[in-house]
């Protein structure tokens, strides 16, 4: 890991509204520990600060600075905006409530490619992953201007901004790498400990 880290924040999205869950996904609880909380200890060691981006209420019991959305109801590419408003850095890691198997050294490795770029994000099997990567406070105006008017599908507007796709090398790559929970069956898959809820 780099210990060059001053200059980049941290931001847990968790600002959907679980639907398909039928409950605050960044409050599931495996082994004693939310995901929140195991995403963020993996986070902390890449970042010098961490925010979570949500708009549910339940999330201000959370240990880390807590922000709405500023523009709502435009998806994650609201949630990246905001982290882009409040970090105090340049660079922020982004990285969704609901990826558990995400790693540190993934993140650094997103980090160690962004040096000259203003959003990085990792493809794997061709498809690509927008909320986990590195995004530049300098796309903030432009990613406004895109979500004022109305646009705010996150493929589109990574090609409009210019992001810069890494495709993962195999010995960083798993398949649970990029695993998201967004059902109960996700969870019974990739947690068969958890049970039903």
């Amino acid at each position: 890991m780099s210990s060059e880290i001053t200059n980049v924040s941290g931001a847990i999205l968790a600002g959907g509204k679980s639907t398909r869950m039928n409950l605050p996904k960044g409050m599931i609880q495996i082994d004693g520990k939310t995901l929140i909380s195991s995403i963020a200890s993996v986070l902390q060691a890449v970042v010098s600060d961490t925010m979570l981006i949500a708009n549910d209420p339940v999330y201000d019991q959370c240990q880390f600075p807590v922000f709405k959305d500023i523009i709502p109801d435009k998806g994650p590419a609201s949630g990246i905006h905001s982290a882009l408003a409040n970090t105090i850095n340049e660079k922020v890691v982004i990285v969704s409530c609901d990826v558990p198997f995400v790693s540190g050294e993934l993140f650094q490795y997103l980090l160690d490619r962004s040096a000259k770029k203003e959003i990085v994000v990792p493809v794997h099997s061709g498809k690509m992953e927008p909320l986990i990567g590195v995004y530049s406070k300098s796309i903030f105006k432009d990613l406004e201007k895109y979500l004022l008017k109305g646009e705010y599908k996150m493929h589109d507007l990574l090609k409009k901004l210019g992001a810069e796709f890494v495709q993962i090398p195999g010995d960083l790559f798993s398949e649970k790498l990029f695993t998201n929970i967004n059902t109960p069956e996700d969870l019974r898959k990739a947690f068969p400990q958890y049970g039903s809820l």
